[in-house]
């Protein structure tokens, strides 16, 4: 740290005092007191200037180990946090797989019971039986996905597209689903194309995953509705159901891929799928929240940019 003019002045200002004090006096002990002032002077004011420098020195040494102790805060944080995750992925793959398995054990074992070499399966079985096989794929499918999209990010592909055919398409995809649970699904938006700069696959995810949600955890015969408002530069986007409801207590982490209590679980692929919608509208620079009333229905809201 250099000295400032400001802090050199004594100096000069006792150089030119001593300098007239030589011309104007041949006092010997006169000139020897005033030269013993002037170093006991300079002496303190290089003790000041050092201490104010060591001062500063010390603030900047400070602030360096609160910034570090900080960086080091977050890291152990994100650590924890990644530590959980893979926690919360093991136990959820382990305990479906062990659901899969011990599911299909119990069927060969009933079948192996039967008399005979050759056994008959009905069509029925089979189906049941491809059908639990698929969904626990999708469901594992969906764990890595959420999990790679926390460590690794998601990467979008966007292009501009029209949101009334991306929901199309996904209407049409759950259609099956839709008949076969007595759905009446109502959708608002206006017919006039709304286009948007997004990843076409993401947003499709979305719109399926949410409109699924509300069947598959809902008693058959509910009434779906889809509703979007343009408040330029935002998309509003609401899928409403008038079905059983979410209690406050499990809206908080609704949206959040996190192990629940063992009375909690069964709530685990809701929490996934809506893990997966709230990672994809994130990415896409849009928010997303629940509104639901025990008895009285849900309402998921979501944005997005126009120009995401």
């Amino acid at each position: 740290m250099a000295v400032s003019r400001q802090q050199f002045e004594p100096f000069v200002l006792w150089g030119r005092v001593i300098a007239i004090a030589l011309l104007l006096t041949r006092n010997l002990p006169l000139l020897l007191l005033i030269l013993i002032t002037g170093m006991m002077i300079v002496a303190v004011s290089l003790i000041l200037i050092s201490a104010k420098r060591q001062k500063a020195l010390n603030i900047n040494l400070e602030k360096q180990v609160e910034a570090r102790t900080l960086q080091l805060q977050i890291s152990m944080a994100e650590l924890e946090e990644l530590s959980s995750l893979q926690d919360f992925l093991l136990y959820a793959i382990s305990h479906d797989l062990r659901t899969t398995v011990m599911g299909s054990l119990m069927v060969l074992e009933n079948l192996q019971g039967q008399a005979g070499e050759v056994i008959p399966v009905s069509r029925e079985l089979l189906q049941r039986i491809t059908q639990s096989s698929k969904k626990q794929l999708n469901h594992l499918n969906q764990l890595l996905e959420a999990y790679g999209n926390i460590t690794d990010g998601i990467q979008l592909q966007k292009d501009y597209v029209s949101v009334n055919a991306v929901l199309q398409e996904a209407i049409a995809d759950l259609f099956p689903l839709l008949q076969e649970n007595h759905i009446t699904l109502i959708n608002s938006i206006s017919t006039d194309p709304l286009w948007i700069r997004a990843d076409v696959g993401k947003i499709r995810q979305v719109f399926h995953q949410l409109i699924s949600n509300a069947v598959n955890h809902n008693p058959p015969g509910i009434e779906v509705r889809i509703e979007a408002i343009v408040e330029k530069p935002t998309f509003h986007f609401t899928i409403i159901d008038n079905g059983i409801g979410i209690d406050l207590l499990e809206q908080k982490n609704l949206f959040e891929l996190c192990l629940k209590p063992p009375q909690e679980r069964q709530l685990t692929q809701i929490s996934l799928g809506l893990c997966l919608c709230k990672q994809i509208v994130m990415a896409h620079g849009g928010q997303i929240a629940v509104h639901s009333q025990v008895g009285e229905g849900t309402k998921i809201g979501f944005t997005l940019p126009t120009d995401a």
